[in-house]
């Protein structure tokens, strides 16, 4: 047991070491809804209001209506950190580590304290946990409030009271990630099946009854968020239904295939429909989600969900839960089925959306690391004239670790700052640096969300954000904070002219974009990729 203990304990620090080191800086700067959250945020803790003056909210309207899961847990860190990527970021590298622990409970649960622990270590270097982990992700707080719920089940067992917290977990989850509204609806009938349908109904009725009231107040409580303040808007505009692109080529695709059709067209229009067509895109982008391409060679392909731009998990690992297959297949179906059963389901949110997507796939990873532990476990496991295989399976999860760690820590906070709105960062602190210079400082509003990165780099007083509105300058309307600040936008053909307007010094931080109308009078400020970031035009008295 102490020894089992130290290995976990050592599990837990390296885990927390890999997710925290430099995380200030890496990523280089906070992103647009990392500095919308953590705006909401600040403002409720100092004044119970968020950014746009509604009190206490059930969900974000400057996040599209997001749930507020994640900021209202964030509160005590933004209160020690302030307004900077640690504190936002906090909860999510915490729950990095809170998952390699729960990864242990549910492979001890499961399996056996070594299957918890193999669990737990390939978690913690998991290319796919490490990036979540480092950035402000809701989703990853869900997934740990997710699997903690589903910890809380198993061990129920044992203690009915659990039953309750589990139900806490799962609400608190749903009201954290929007897709999880979905997956665990899905996910119960699984759960229920495999936890034994037997055991629930036998324990203290009081227990099931206060689980399943929790369950109703959070379920009502996100009807009412999607009928009356407007919690789904982001969900509304991004699914497959309402992508009017999509539509649109769909459309034209049903006409043609009637019309070239060598069939009279009452029985084409049984094989050339919307909802074949619809449902021909929703299978293609289900499983897309399985592919090889998205979990072990390139992964999501937006850089903030994966930092490294690599798989989802080891390409070493197609070999360990394959193996783990195996082994379940030949040693326990039930669990072979509750596994396969979760993997089934976890996809189901990103299919609506066609995309493969780190942040709305995440509940496939706790599966995907079972087997995956399974499997290790097997392989080491090998006796004979093919046991050297483990030494050789090792040696190349140790190497493609070190090739994940060389691009997340040295060169993607280099080569991708742009897609944590870095520029905007530097633009900003130009900014907060000139105050004392000039007359007028004016970032334009075409920089990638300047007018949320200067209130949270220069602590802008909440209640002045909450206040603060459109005021005009010449014949435009600024955001104006502090005494000479301004953010908006100008019609670039009239910057230069806007700027001569203006009695006193001037410095004018604009969009790369915008430089083609400022002559040769002005500065280029580079990014650390060696590309233009933003432009710069002074006006001295």
């Amino acid at each position: 047991m102490k020894r089992t203990n130290l290995l976990l304990v050592i599990i837990l620090v390296i885990a927390l070491a890999l997710r925290i080191v430099n995380i200030e800086n890496n990523p280089p700067a906070m992103y647009g809804d990392e500095l919308t959250m953590v705006l909401d945020v600040n403002s409720i803790l100092h004044t119970g209001f968020d950014s746009t003056g509604k009190f206490l909210p059930l969900n974000f309207s400057m996040g599209g209506g997001r749930p507020v899961g994640y900021g209202y847990f964030s509160l005590p860190f933004v209160a020690v950190f302030g307004t900077t990527a640690l504190a936002i970021r906090m909860l999510s590298i915490l729950s990095g580590v809170g998952l390699v622990l729960l990864m242990y409970f549910l492979g001890e649960i499961l399996f056996s304290k070594k299957v918890g622990l193999v669990a737990a270590g390939v978690l913690a270097v998991s290319p796919w946990d490490i990036s979540l982990s480092r950035g402000g992700f809701e989703a990853h707080f869900a997934l740990f409030l997710s699997v903690a719920g589903l910890v809380l089940f198993l061990k129920a067992k044992q203690n009915p009271k659990f039953y309750v917290l589990s139900a806490v977990m799962f609400g608190l989850a749903v009201h954290t990630y929007s897709t999880f509204k979905l997956l665990l609806p899905l996910f119960a009938p699984l759960l229920i099946w495999f936890g034994g349908v037997k055991n629930i109904t036998l324990v203290n009725r009081r227990f099931i009854m206060t689980s399943a009231l929790v369950l109703m107040i959070t379920f009502g409580l996100v009807a009412y968020k999607g009928l009356f303040t407007g919690s789904e808007t982001r969900f509304n505009n991004l699914n497959i239904f309402s992508q009017q692109d999509l539509k649109q080529q769909i459309v034209q695709k049903i006409d043609f295939d009637r019309n070239t059709a060598v069939l009279p067209i009452g029985i084409a229009k049984l094989f050339h429909n919307r909802p074949i067509e619809y449902t021909e895109k929703l299978v293609e982008s289900y499983f897309k989600n399985f592919s090889m391409d998205f979990l072990f060679l390139t992964g999501d392909r937006q850089p903030r969900h994966n930092m490294a731009t690599h798989g989802q998990l080891y390409i070493m690992e197609i070999f360990t839960i394959f193996f783990g297959l195996g082994f379940l297949w030949k040693h326990n179906k039930k669990i072979l089925g509750f596994l396969i059963g979760w993997l089934l389901i976890a996809p189901t949110a990103a299919t609506l959306l066609l995309e493969q997507h780190a942040l709305r796939d995440n509940f496939m990873l706790p599966p995907l690391i079972l087997l995956s532990s399974l499997g290790l476990i097997s392989i080491w496991n090998i006796q004979g004239r093919f046991s050297k295989i483990k030494f050789l399976v090792i040696l190349a999860f140790i190497i493609q670790f070190l090739f994940f760690a060389e691009r997340l820590y040295f060169l993607s906070g280099n080569q991708l700052n742009r897609f944590w709105s870095y520029p905007t960062k530097q633009a900003v602190e130009l900014a907060i640096k000139s105050k004392n210079d000039f007359n007028y400082v004016i970032l334009s509003s075409r920089i990638d969300n300047a007018e949320f990165a200067y209130p949270v780099y220069a602590r802008i007083n909440p209640q002045a954000i909450q206040h603060s509105y459109k005021i005009p300058l010449g014949e435009y309307l600024f955001k104006k904070y502090d005494e000479n600040v301004y953010i908006g936008d100008i019609a670039q053909e009239k910057i230069v002219e806007f700027v001569n307007s203006l009695k006193g010094s001037v410095i004018y931080i604009g969009s790369v974009d915008e430089a083609k109308n400022f002559g040769t009078s002005f500065d280029t400020f580079y990014n650390t990729d060696l590309q233009p970031s933003f432009v710069v035009l002074k006006r001295l008295k």
